[in-house]
């Protein structure tokens, strides 16, 4: 996590500072593009692109010899949507500087 890199000199500071808006920008891009479902955030695959709403139709994600192919519309997938809850509280945690 951003908040527990080291701090040994300039160089470092710098690099935390670095990853710390790298983290905020792309939180900030996340929820900026996010959809709204039942008064909860629906998550893009591409945090700088609007997500778009899954609908009943397209295909569904499929297990395919072990690995998983995503679905027509990747909002869909539990992945794309524990990534962007993921960001939001790395974010959370970046923006208040807490030790995780």
């Amino acid at each position: 996590m951003v908040t527990t890199l080291p701090q040994n000199g300039p160089a470092d500071t710098e690099a935390r500072e670095t990853a710390r808006s790298l983290v905020l920008k792309s939180g900030e891009a996340a929820w900026d593009n996010r959809q709204t479902v039942d008064g909860l955030p629906l998550f893009s695959a591409f945090w700088d692109r609007a997500a778009e709403m899954p609908s009943a139709g397209g295909r569904e994600a499929q297990f395919v010899e072990g690995a998983v192919n995503a679905s027509e519309v990747p909002e869909r997938d539990l992945s794309v949507q524990l990534s962007g809850w993921m960001l939001m509280e790395a974010a959370h945690t970046a923006a208040s500087g807490d030790e995780a």
